[in-house]
């Protein structure tokens, strides 16, 4: 899968669960048939040499619909170890040109994270078309708002723990995708009937907030709290 259809795919989806690299092997087909049910079709884990079989077993499980990355990757090392794992993007903590330039050579999508618009600016203008937000508070949406306004091209996921309304509000206002990092698989003893019902919701916040972007656009004159 080239880097435009891992794009594409993320943006039709809208949600990524984030997993843990230290999940058991003996869970992973379990874990990947709720994700699959519910459907949320793209996975990303923190890299480790580890995480090297769980893509391996959730990209074979998913029979070709599940697309699985990592984050974490701050090393040319790693990020080489990364792709030779089958990883289908990379989610980077900063924006790299040396990673960009390595994930260009390989054909991979580099996802890098950023603060700014001016650091998201820099990334689109050397070709990057997804970066990844940490933002929050009630002004959250709004910034994410302005830098896809800014930036006509660049999609803007928004990584973070965010509640079912939260997720709506920023898809409503210009969000392309929510990483959500520990609301969908909490880990331990959890029943996979609650990893089907997190990402459910998830995903449900995500469609309410499309369905109101549609309808009522995506920019707004205040700030009104989330809480």
């Amino acid at each position: 899968m080239n880097p435009d259809s891992v794009v594409n795919h993320i943006l039709s989806s809208g949600i990524v669960a984030t997993l843990p690299s230290v999940v058991p092997l003996q869970d992973i087909t379990k874990l990947s048939d709720a994700l699959l049910a519910s459907p949320v079709l793209t996975v990303q884990m923190p890299w480790c040499m580890d995480a090297a079989s769980l893509i391996c077993d959730l990209k074979n499980n998913g029979n070709g619909n599940m697309v699985v990355g990592v984050s974490g990757v701050t090393t040319a090392v790693s990020l080489r170890a990364a792709i030779s794992a089958g990883a289908q993007f990379i989610i980077t903590p900063q924006y790299d040109p040396e990673l960009a330039a390595i994930c260009k050579q390989y054909y991979i999508l580099m996802i890098p994270t950023v603060i700014s618009g001016m650091v998201a600016a820099v990334a689109y203008q050397n070709g990057l078309k997804l970066i990844n937000m940490r933002t929050g508070g009630h002004r959250g949406p709004d910034f994410i708002s302005m830098v896809q306004r800014s930036i006509p091209g660049l999609h803007v996921a928004v990584g973070g723990n965010f509640s079912q309304r939260e997720i709506a509000v920023y898809a409503q206002f210009g969000a392309s995708a929510i990483i959500v990092q520990d609301a969908i698989y909490e880990g331990g003893e959890q029943l996979m009937a609650d990893v089907i019902t997190n990402a459910r919701r998830a995903q449900k916040g995500w469609d309410k907030g499309l369905k109101n972007r549609q309808r009522f656009g995506s920019e707004r004159p205040f700030f009104p709290s989330l809480n």
